[in-house]
């Protein structure tokens, strides 16, 4: 149903085509995850981080109208449009990093010459977390993935989507990276069957199955 409320939409400026988003249309714009491509550039995913009682904004509805009020304040969608206007990988990691965002989201930045960065903002304009490819720790230097949790929670924390997360890693891990492709990486994404230790771990639904069923 999903794929049905979803469109591709070339971006074109000054009668040449820009960049290239693939948007969910019932979302609002400016606080919708959108993931776009600039050829020959870079790419950026944006993504909500599911923080808050009441809206995935780490703050309440009252608290995030009040914030928009102030000086060039941004929601996550719109951060994402100002940094898609942008030409280089390097411009963009510095726009996401510094801009006044008052939503709390990831913003997942690859660069065509294989640089890339999970950018973690939290929700409070200032705060940032920058994690770049390049570093051994969490996962393994040439791969991010990125779920619906922060990436220094642990898989022992037992938090919602760790599973998912950690199932992705040991695929990944497993091919390696010089036989990553187009095709290696959808058959991961579609991956179905359950983590072993995790079949039971339904509520929050995180057995490990990349594409919840629900």
């Amino acid at each position: 149903a999903l794929a049905l409320a979803t469109v591709v939409v070339d971006w074109h400026r000054g009668g040449h085509f820009a960049y290239r988003c693939l948007h969910w249309l019932p979302g609002v714009m400016a606080i919708q995850p959108v993931t776009c491509v600039r050829p020959g550039s870079f790419s950026l995913s944006v993504n909500a981080r599911s923080q808050g009682i009441l809206t995935e904004h780490n703050t309440s509805f009252p608290e995030l109208l009040r914030r928009l009020n102030a000086e060039d304040s941004l929601l996550m969608g719109e951060v994402g449009e100002r940094v898609m206007e942008l030409q280089t990988f390097a411009e963009a990691l510095t726009a996401l990093s510094s801009s006044n965002v008052l939503s709390s989201s990831y913003y997942i930045l690859g660069g065509a010459d294989g640089r890339g960065a999970i950018v973690t903002r939290f929700g409070n304009a200032s705060s940032v977390d920058v994690w770049p490819l390049g570093i051994e720790g969490e996962q393994p230097s040439w791969m991010r993935v990125q779920t619906n949790v922060d990436h220094w929670v642990s898989l022992d924390s037992g938090a919602y989507a760790t599973q998912r997360r950690q199932r992705m890693v040991d695929l990944l891990t497993a091919a390696g990276p010089a036989a990553v492709s187009r095709e290696s990486l959808l058959s991961m994404y579609l991956t179905d069957q359950a983590k072993k230790g995790a079949e039971n771990r339904t509520q929050p639904e995180d057995t490990g199955v990349i594409l919840r069923p629900t």
